[in-house]
């Protein structure tokens, strides 16, 4: 023989319903599985698509929020101690944690918790405040990136 496993079974009509049985819920199975494999392909490709697209803007705002920072600096002079001296004990960037299901595989979700009202400061008014305001503008951005980000990967 060529190495094939072979039953040794007696020759009737109800060990041939059964066999035939077996081989349909085998075939079955395997296409279940099958579909449960493509779906996740599927899904990882279009989450990579997803990546992909994100690191790209992240890095394209961390880079606008640099210059934003330093104009900040350059308008309203020093002003990165004021800011953390008048930061809040609570943070205003929250992000909460869930799971989700794709066929059966958990993943982990997380989405930015609470409302997207900022809390306003008024560090630079005298001069540069402007400025300020869109260099926060830019990092609450890039923040809310970096939580799509990492609920991606």
């Amino acid at each position: 023989m060529s190495g094939k496993k072979i039953l040794k079974v007696m020759p009737s009509r109800m060990t041939l319903q059964q066999m035939k049985a077996k081989a349909k819920g085998a075939k079955k199975g395997y296409d279940l599985l099958k579909k449960k494999a493509d779906a996740i392909k599927s899904f990882l490709q279009k989450i990579l698509r997803k990546i992909l697209a994100v690191k790209e803007r992240v890095g394209r705002l961390t880079q606008q929020a640099g210059v934003l920072h330093t104009k900040a600096i350059c308008f309203a002079g020093e002003f990165n101690n004021q800011v953390i001296q008048s930061t809040p004990s609570e943070a205003a960037f929250k992000v909460s944690a869930s799971e989700g299901n794709i066929a059966g595989v958990r993943i982990p979700i997380f989405e930015r918790a609470g409302s997207d009202v900022e809390s306003v400061q008024l560090v630079g008014l005298s001069a540069g405040g402007q400025q300020v305001a869109h260099c926060r503008k830019a990092y609450y951005a890039v923040m809310k990136d970096l939580v799509d980000l990492a609920s991606l990967k």
